[in-house]
């Protein structure tokens, strides 16, 4: 549990409080940050220098196991669920309708970063364009207006 007034956390290598400056980024745990201290994951790493080889070949062995823990980490949905929404979708972005059977990559959750509340699979490029308007409504009617504004500009300059 990080201790957000005392931006403290306590390991869980070596049970010691220390500050959060203490603790290495861990995009999939909740608090943004690893359970083990930097200290604690050096010596981790010392004493045992073939674990992030092993880890790497785990995780490309068990692709469907690590999707699924970090879905249920990041937004609390796990991988039955998300093929679930995928075929809802008809394996399409809810924004542009790109089918993503064509496609390497899967669809990415869209989630509000308010509330957490997990919203419909969106491909990269709309999930990002969201994710640079900021979800901004007033941006989005902006930019809009201004592509229907210069649509018909689509004369080809002759040179």
């Amino acid at each position: 549990m990080c201790h957000i007034l005392l931006m403290t956390k306590k390991c869980t290598k070596c049970e010691l409080e220390k500050p959060i400056t203490s603790y290495y980024n861990a995009r999939n745990h909740k608090d943004g940050l690893r359970s083990e201290c930097k200290t604690c994951v050096l010596l981790i790493q010392k004493k045992n220098p073939n674990i992030n080889a092993k880890s790497a070949k785990w995780r490309s062995k068990n692709k469907d196991k690590v999707f699924d823990l970090n879905l249920r980490i990041r937004y609390g949905i796990n991988l039955n669920q998300y093929n679930a929404m995928l075929e809802i979708q008809n394996h399409k972005c809810a924004v542009c309708n790109l089918d993503t059977r064509k496609l390497k990559r899967k669809l990415y959750v869209d989630h509000c970063h308010i509330s957490g509340k997990v919203r419909k699979l969106l491909c990269l490029q709309c999930n990002t364009a969201l994710g640079m308007l900021k979800e901004d409504i007033n941006t989005i009617e902006n930019l809009k207006n201004y592509i229907k504004e210069y649509q018909h500009d689509h004369v080809e300059k002759v040179g």
